[in-house]
């Protein structure tokens, strides 16, 4: 069985899709929600309601801490990247790719143009990634200037039921 990638999401977990967590989870994708709420940490963890499945979940408080053990780091909500959280997940976060999510569940989530350049200049050393996902409609849009780093986040999500569709990002 091959091994599969350990994804760290970082942000608000509630504008993070429930069932799009569920399908990674199941398909035996590692994840670790980074978050100093443990309440809406332990809400999430009841909401996708694991024990049945071999997935492993984890809620960690630390970003750098999570991020270093993360093959991929997902940023969910723009407004939870500060200038620490930039600093802590830079030390480790070198050739990994860094994935900006938004859904349609959670439109108000989504990254500007100028939001994802700064993600880029922040973070010089890593693969930007940008994705956009209808849970309902089983699609994700993706977008990214290192075809490698598309490839790999198109192929996790393809593995657990989505459509791909390529996006343009506009100016």
């Amino acid at each position: 069985m091959a091994v599969k990638e350990t994804m760290a999401f970082i942000g608000d977990s509630g504008a993070i899709s429930t069932e799009l967590m569920r399908k990674l989870a199941q398909h035996g994708y590692r994840l670790l929600f980074i978050s100093k709420d443990v309440g809406r940490m332990e809400k999430l963890s009841q909401e996708l309601d694991l024990q049945e499945s071999h997935a492993e979940v984890e809620m960690l408080e630390c970003a750098k801490d999570g991020c270093w053990e993360a093959d991929i780091i997902a940023f969910v909500d723009p407004a939870h990247i500060g200038t620490e959280l930039v600093k802590k997940v830079r030390e480790v976060s070198t050739q990994k790719i860094l994935l900006g999510i938004e859904t349609t569940e959670h439109p108000g989530s989504c990254f500007s143009t100028a939001e994802l350049d700064r993600l880029q200049k922040d973070f010089p050393f890593s693969k930007l990634v940008y994705i956009k996902v209808d849970t309902s409609a089983v699609k994700v849009q993706v977008h990214g200037e290192q075809q490698e780093a598309v490839e790999t986040v198109s192929r996790i999500f393809e593995s657990v039921g989505f459509e791909i569709k390529p996006i343009t990002i506009n100016q």
